[in-house]
């Protein structure tokens, strides 16, 4: 124990990260005192891998990427993903519509949550492909209209909900209307936001919810269905990505397919930081604020997060990269790899927690140390990853919010 806070002071005065110090919440951890010596080795841990990862890339030389990168990507982690999210979404509608003709009974609501938090778990590892045809015809924001900081779902679905308009339980027809009515957070607030208790209480009112929630999911479902379709081998993102040429309008060869996808993962993880963590967590326990988790409304937070980094992992992975780096720069597949692993077991940890646990010391550690290992994930994509292999990130779908 003593040789680790030797090394966490040495640390703090003589282990700046390339592109810049140690990050404020990285020095504020590490000099915090623990109780828990096996917490101080795992930050310890993380924080070497993390620095060896960065002294790698000092004197490195570019890696040569695998022509079948796209190929790889698409088989490995893309199809199954929006395959699953289809299946996913398809298998709560179904069970949906039956409970909510029978009258949303409690015998059968555990079926109902449990084949939400499935398919929350599916687009937690589809949700990093904002890019293709996610970003067309606002696919994304129609399935994941979150943050919603104005409250715009709840609002939309009170009108709604008041309205009881029967045309709007027709396939296709919410297509047509607010983004905030159409995806997993208006089902989510359907099935689990004020009101939801009285689901069951045989009433046209929570009828009309009920089957107003199987609607919504089957807008999801379509939505997936579009993104099979275009991901496909037929598809034209699909061909594109996977086979990139000179002519192609969209992918013209490897190294934008790369940038495609190390640019992805930069903005998953830049989305994770900024948008799903720093909001909720606030700079202290008082300032922590449950209600700014995804998907809190169905306790969902910590297991959705959990997936979501999983997600990123596997997309990494299903590249392949670990041969393909140069010499100098090999440690940085395996080093990226145990980061994510790092973040999704802090995540894991807490996800049967009630959120105001998890946010709550001295389970706030967990997401404490997610936080700093996203913070540094987001280095290592920008600043050794990507440039291991000659590619720029540009613009991503979070610039310009």
């Amino acid at each position: 124990m003593h040789a680790l806070r030797g090394f966490r002071e040495s640390w703090l005065k003589k282990m700046p990260l390339a592109g810049g110090p140690a990050t404020p919440a990285v020095v504020a951890l590490a000099r915090r005192k623990t109780s828990s010596e096996t917490y101080l080795r795992r930050l310890v841990t993380t924080l070497v891998l993390t620095a060896a990862a960065f002294g790698i890339s000092a004197n490195a030389t570019a890696g040569t990427l695998p022509a079948d990168l796209g190929q790889r990507l698409a088989d490995g982690y893309i199809r199954p993903a929006t395959a699953q999210l289809l299946e996913r979404s398809n298998s709560l509608q179904t069970s949906l519509v039956p409970w909510c003709e029978a009258g949303a009974p409690a015998a059968g609501r555990a079926k109902i949550d449990e084949n939400f938090r499935l398919l929350l778990d599916a687009w937690a590892r589809v949700e990093l492909l904002r890019f293709g045809p996610m970003i067309g015809d606002n696919r994304f924001e129609r399935i994941f209209f979150w943050p919603d900081a104005r409250g715009a779902v709840p609002r939309q679905l009170g009108l709604a909900l008041k309205a009881a308009d029967p045309a709007a339980l027709a396939p296709g027809a919410l297509r047509a209307r607010s983004v905030a009515v159409q995806g997993l957070p208006a089902v989510e607030f359907l099935l689990f936001g004020d009101g939801a208790d009285t689901l069951s209480d045989g009433s046209p009112a929570s009828r009309y919810r009920c089957l107003l929630a199987a609607a919504t999911t089957a807008n999801v479902r379509d939505i997936s269905a579009e993104l099979v379709d275009a991901w496909s081998a037929t598809g034209d993102t699909g061909r594109a990505f996977t086979e990139p040429k000179a002519e192609n309008s969209i992918y013209r060869n490897t190294q934008e397919v790369a940038a495609e996808a190390f640019k992805a993962l930069a903005t998953g993880i830049k989305f994770l930081r900024e948008a799903k963590l720093a909001p909720m967590m606030g700079a202290t326990a008082s300032e922590a604020r449950a209600q700014r988790g995804t998907f809190w409304r169905s306790g969902s937070t910590a297991r959705y997060l959990a997936a979501n980094v999983r997600g990123m992992g596997d997309f990494y992975a299903a590249a392949q990269l670990a041969d393909s780096y140069s010499s100098e720069e090999r440690s940085a597949d395996s080093g990226f790899l145990t980061e994510i692993a790092s973040a999704q077991s802090s995540l894991q940890a807490i996800a049967d927690m009630p959120l105001d646990t998890a946010l709550a010391e001295p389970n706030r550690r967990h997401l404490t140390l997610a936080k700093l290992i996203a913070d540094n994930l987001g280095s290592m994509v920008g600043g050794v990853i990507a440039p291991a292999f000659g590619v720029t990130l540009g613009f991503n779908a979070l610039d310009g919010d």
